[in-house]
């Protein structure tokens, strides 16, 4: 996977030059059209907000319980990522879309349980449509940093969230948009026909098979020797706990049933998220574990 090298340092200090133009001479977005807008939008001078607006109200405020955070704008996100993605160069691109951050959709009560915030890490690899109704969980094959940055890249595939070693969760896209995770259809059962606009996809970062002989990190021993390798790297147990916080939360707020959390190699011909992620039976190997859910 390719990593995207950091914002060039002068091409920040031309960014901030452009925002605080020195008085009496006229800024680039007095002189032409902000380019990380899309030409058809209401005019601005920045990334249009994500948060639906709440409408001005004359009457008297009275005490209510705390609501939920507005839903997010996937029109408006999916509008802005076409300005991003006119973007030519690489690296104003890239700038652009770092300021699309939009709030995490997991409930506050979720959110309390985790080790760390969400981060979320906008990628546009994705269109409007979705209507959830399983989650199909995978494994990055690379690092965190790779990953990621691949999902940011114009034109690759892309994920809703990603859950890293020690537990943090990124928030790569609203849920309510179609990131490109899975490709049609799941086939024997028949759960879901359109698996890509109709689920929500998590990627957790592990590298799959390894070599026991030049790998430092966790190994699960697959005694069944599934997809024909018997080793694997493991999911540490801080990964699994964010996983489950994940799945309790997105099934409870759209409404879907356990048994359609799914392993990628059940939708397409893959092998990840592979046997060290026990969803609903004992491990086979060494180390053993009970399943990480239990279905009603």
């Amino acid at each position: 996977m390719r990593i995207h090298r950091s914002f060039p340092f002068f091409l920040i200090l031309a960014w901030l030059a452009a925002c605080n133009p020195v008085a009496g001479t006229p800024s680039q977005a007095e002189a032409q059209p902000s380019p990380f807008v899309p030409v058809d939008s209401p005019p601005t001078s920045t990334i249009l907000p994500f948060i639906s607006p709440t409408p001005a109200s004359s009457e008297t405020p009275t005490l209510v319980p705390a609501t939920p955070v507005p839903p997010i704008d996937t029109m408006r996100y999916a509008q802005n990522c076409d300005a991003v993605d006119r973007i030519p160069d690489v690296y104003e691109r890239q700038f652009a879309l770092e300021q699309m951050e939009f709030p995490t959709e997991l409930s506050a009560e979720a959110q309390a349980r985790l080790l760390f915030p969400v981060l979320v890490r906008p990628s546009c690899n994705m269109r409007t449509g979705n209507t959830p109704q399983a989650i199909v969980l995978h494994a990055t094959r690379g690092g965190l940093v790779a990953s990621i940055s691949e999902f940011q890249e114009r034109d690759k595939s892309s994920a809703h969230y990603m859950i890293d070693r020690d537990g943090q969760v990124y928030q790569l896209a609203p849920e309510g948009l179609v990131a490109f995770h899975v490709t049609c259809c799941l086939g024997a059962g028949g759960k879901v026909n359109e698996d890509y606009t109709q689920s929500i996809g998590i990627e957790l970062v592990n590298k799959l098979y390894v070599n026991p002989d030049g790998f430092d990190g966790p190994i699960f021993e697959d005694y069944l020797e599934s997809f024909g390798y018997r080793y694997w790297e493991d999911y540490p147990e801080a990964q699994i706990a964010s996983l489950v916080i994940l799945v309790e939360d997105i099934t409870a707020r759209w409404g879907i049933p356990l048994d359609k959390v799914i392993g990628h190699y059940q939708v397409n011909d893959n092998t990840d998220p592979g046997p060290a992620l026990n969803l609903f039976w004992r491990r086979n190997g060494n180390p053993s574990r009970p399943p990480i859910f239990n279905l009603p």
